[in-house]
């Protein structure tokens, strides 16, 4: 089964809803010392934990992983979220829980060094 971190725009109610599903997910939102670190050192965190870093800010994730690809750094994996395909509503929550259990169902989340759009 694969871990994953919730950066800190995720709610804890994501992470909540995910283990009740049976996934291993730590959520920064949870986590006092955790919320307002650097986005790099967010990413450090998931390597620490073996964890797949899943994300709504594609924009500074995408240019730390291409940062770390050119000096040969590797991650456990960046899944993006995108607001086009879950919209930021009520259904958030389900939509993106659904999403992320058929994922592991599936044996279908990025593996070390890989990134995704959910």
């Amino acid at each position: 089964m694969s871990r994953l971190l919730l950066d800190e725009m995720l709610s804890p109610r994501l992470a909540d809803a995910l283990r009740q599903a049976g996934l291993d997910v730590q959520a920064v939102a949870e986590s006092e010392p955790l919320r307002g670190l650097p986005d790099e050192q967010i990413l450090e965190l998931a390597v620490s934990q073996l964890r797949i870093l899943v994300t709504m800010n594609v924009k500074d994730f995408a240019q730390i992983d291409k940062s770390w690809r050119g000096s040969g750094r590797s991650h456990a994996g960046i899944l993006y979220l995108s607001t086009k395909s879950f919209p930021l509503n009520a259904s958030f929550v389900g939509a993106v829980k659904n999403a992320l259990v058929a994922r592991q169902d599936s044996n279908s989340l990025p593996a070390s060094g890989q990134t995704a759009f959910l």
